[in-house]
């Protein structure tokens, strides 16, 4: 059970990779030729979409990893990011960050 999670949560953290890294060339080109930019909600989406896609992703590759160890462990990481996820949506942190 723990073998067929943690493979799935590999294939969803490698789909997710290629579409973070889409999005971040997405943001580069936008840096020099602004097209993203000129649009400022498409500008937020892009932001907020790397900055959670990040965190989705490492959560996804730290659970596939700790799977593979313990479900203890597993569920240490998922505590440690609900606590971030939280702590994203009081006022002034996500600027603070850089976002």
């Amino acid at each position: 059970m723990k073998q067929t999670i943690a493979k799935f949560l590999k294939i969803i953290g490698e789909i997710l990779a290629f579409v973070l890294l889409a999005i971040f060339l997405l943001r580069v080109i936008d840096a020099k030729f602004p097209f993203i930019s000129k649009v400022e909600v498409l500008s937020k989406i892009v932001s907020y979409a790397l900055t959670y896609g990040f965190l989705v992703l490492t959560s996804i590759v730290a659970v596939s990893a700790a799977l593979n160890k313990s479900w203890i462990l597993a569920i240490i990481i998922l505590l440690i990011v609900a606590v971030i996820v939280i702590f994203t949506f009081f006022p002034g942190v996500l600027a603070q960050i850089g976002v």
